[in-house]
C-alpha cells in the first residue's frame, strides 16, 4: 500500500479509527435474507392467512436485506423455511407469540458505515409460520 500522508505505515492488526462518507438510504425495512423467496418475494401473514409478497430490494449482505417496497410497518414476514407454501394457506404462529413485538419497524440508514453493519439497523423479530 502506498503511504502519502507521511506517517508511519499501519501494521498488522493495529487499529485506527476512520470515518466513511457514504449514501443515506431512507424510508426502507430490514429483513433477514432467509425470508425472502426466490430473490424478490416474502410471505406474510394476514388475517391468519399466509400472503405471497413482492418485494423491491435496495441493498443486500449475506444475513439482511434492505427492504423499499411490498411490506408495511406492523406486518408480519415468514421467516421459517416452508414445503410447497401456497398463498391463502393458514399461518400457525408460535405458541405464546406476541403481535406487537414482531413488527416490522421502518429505519432510515444515516451512512453506508451502518449500511455495512446491518445489526445496528431496526429489524423485526422473527416470525414463523407453518401450513396446517
Amino acid at each position: 500500500f502506498g503511504k502519502k500522508s507521511g506517517q508511519p505505515a499501519l501494521k498488522i492488526g493495529q487499529f485506527v479509527n476512520a470515518q466513511i462518507q457514504g449514501q443515506s438510504i431512507e424510508g426502507v425495512f430490514v429483513i433477514p435474507n432467509k425470508s425472502i423467496r426466490e430473490g424478490h418475494y416474502v410471505y406474510v401473514v394476514r388475517d391468519g392467512l399466509l400472503a405471497k409478497q413482492t418485494i423491491n430490494i435496495v441493498w443486500q449482505d449475506d444475513q439482511n436485506a434492505l427492504v423499499r417496497d411490498g411490506v408495511s410497518p406492523g406486518e408480519l414476514v415468514v421467516t421459517t423455511s416452508l414445503n410447497s407454501t401456497l398463498a391463502g394457506a393458514k399461518a400457525k404462529l408460535p405458541e405464546g407469540f406476541a403481535g406487537s413485538t414482531s413488527q416490522l419497524q421502518e429505519t432510515a440508514a444515516s451512512d453506508s458505515s451502518s449500511v455495512d453493519r446491518p445489526e445496528n439497523l431496526a429489524s423485526p423479530v422473527e416470525a414463523s409460520a407453518t401450513n396446517q
